[in-house]
């Protein structure tokens, strides 16, 4: 977890594109590890562009598991936070920024 709340689950980098994909669950949302409905959130920019995201209703703690796969399939790698951030430094406050603008327009 980082130190703003957001919990980043995964987060890859398409070398090709330089792009980065990620998947987080919201400040405050639990993850017991148990069957459930809660939303996560995936988020794709091209480095230094606008973030976009979308919310995702999941029932179990793993099914966020076949989005990863399919994009480590089209080239992406995992990448550490520290490493995401050294690329593109503002990311996780323009992360927060986007999630909250949608979030107070009712989009997600």
């Amino acid at each position: 977890m980082s130190d703003t709340g957001y919990n980043i689950r995964w987060l890859g980098y398409c070398k090709h594109n330089d792009k980065l994909w990620g998947w987080f669950r919201a400040p405050g949302s639990e993850d017991d590890g148990r069957f459930g409905e809660r939303d996560s959130y995936c988020f794709w920019a091209v480095r230094g562009k606008t973030i976009s995201m979308n919310k995702h209703r999941i029932w179990s703690p793993h099914s966020m598991d076949r989005m990863v796969d399919a994009k480590i399939k089209n080239g992406y790698a995992s990448i550490k936070l520290e490493d995401a951030l050294a690329m593109w430094p503002t990311m996780m406050e323009d992360m927060q920024h986007r999630f909250l603008f949608l979030r107070l327009s009712d989009v997600i």
